[in-house]
């Protein structure tokens, strides 16, 4: 047992509690994988970035369970901290990276349509691959330079990625809207007006979801003062895992039918047999 004082205590409450997050996210992004691993035919080249980031999200979880339980038990040292630290930056990394990649897929399947039926899937793996290879990258510069290089470049190399996010986001927004007052005018195609309409406000809302987990944090890194062990960051911190708890709810909102899908996993795994769940119809409508 080590001696820690009233700060560090508080400290602890909050790795605690990140702990608890990261339970949860990796609870759920499992599951998430899970449904997608028992029901293949699901998986498509427009679900590629999607299954990403949940595996992202999921490492995330197994990150902040590694990373802040060393916290808490005083073992936080040595070669077992650059280890953490370097997990803990590449997955956050992966997860908002993954996010940009799905927004910039969406945006080019939304304004260029033909162009996006016709890209083959190679185009999709290697925007994954450089997701990945970026944030090893970040995570080498995060445990191997400075702590002032590193802080700035994950600052602006983040606060880009939301800016990429965000115009990739309110293209489609505004895409869709002008498609849906050209067709209603018309009245043909109502219900995929309907369709893509709900999908721009979902993708509206886990846009503001997004931005609003990820700003504080990154507002932090320029206050004179930054510490980047404080009751303060770590705060930060608990309120930018709430997006890898949330990001799941994407599948729920977009995929059509996942609930089913995620139903019918969770009997097959834990209640019943498979040959006693009906199939599900073709899950992908995106």
């Amino acid at each position: 047992m080590c001696n820690k004082t009233l700060a560090y205590a508080s400290q602890d409450i909050l790795s605690a509690v990140m702990v608890s997050e990261g339970v949860m996210i990796l609870f759920a992004n499992m599951l998430t994988l899970a449904t997608f691993a028992c029901n293949t035919h699901m998986i498509k080249r427009t679900t590629y970035c999607l299954l990403s980031v949940a595996a992202a999200d999921g490492l995330v979880g197994f990150s902040a369970i590694l990373t802040h339980t060393a916290q808490i038990t005083c073992t936080f040292n040595g070669p077992y901290k650059i280890f953490c630290q370097f997990l803990w930056q590449v997955f956050q990394s992966a997860s908002l990276f993954g996010l940009v990649l799905v927004a910039v897929e969406r945006m080019y399947a939304t304004v260029w349509a033909i162009r996006h039926r016709n890209a083959g899937r190679r185009w999709y793996l290697v925007g994954i691959a450089f997701e990945w290879v970026l944030s090893t990258v970040m995570g080498i510069l995060y445990v191997a330079s400075s702590k002032e290089i590193s802080r700035w470049t994950k600052t602006v190399l983040t606060i880009a990625a939301l800016v990429v996010l965000s115009i990739a986001y309110v293209a489609i927004f505004i895409k869709v809207k002008k498609q849906s007052q050209q067709q209603s005018c018309q009245k043909t195609g109502q219900e995929r007006i309907k369709r893509e309409w709900e999908l721009a406000k979902t993708l509206s809302i886990v846009t503001a979801f997004s931005l609003l987990t990820w700003i504080p944090d990154s507002i932090y890194h320029f206050v004179p003062g930054y510490a980047s062990i404080s009751a303060i960051h770590q705060s930060f911190q608990v309120v930018r895992l709430l997006n890898s708890i949330v990001n799941p709810l994407i599948y729920f909102l977009i995929l059509h039918n996942f609930r089913r899908a995620l139903r019918s996993t969770v009997k097959r795994c834990f209640f019943c047999k498979e040959d006693q769940i009906a199939p599900t119809n073709d899950l992908m409508n995106l």
